[in-house]
């Protein structure tokens, strides 16, 4: 986002140099991203949650699903 205002009107702070003063102001805003989603089987899962498929256990990370350990019950999702 961004945003401009150019005006003549007297300065914020009180003080008038001449007929008026021109204030600019600029606002530079990056918009938030929206962070990755896990998901597995429809369900989604927050960051930092775990799910195993098959024998590999899968890490919900910022980035999106990172391998873990193994899992120990390998024929069961968390």
């Amino acid at each position: 986002m961004l945003q401009y205002e150019d005006v003549e009107t007297p300065a914020e702070w009180g003080g008038v140099l001449g007929s008026g003063n021109r204030i600019v102001r600029l606002l530079a805003q990056r918009p938030e991203g929206k962070p990755p989603e896990c998901r597995f089987e429809g369900r989604p899962f927050q960051r930092g949650e775990t799910v195993c498929w098959g024998n590999l256990k899968l890490r919900c990370e910022a980035i999106g699903w990172a391998r873990g350990e193994s899992c120990e019950n390998s024929g069961k999702n968390d």
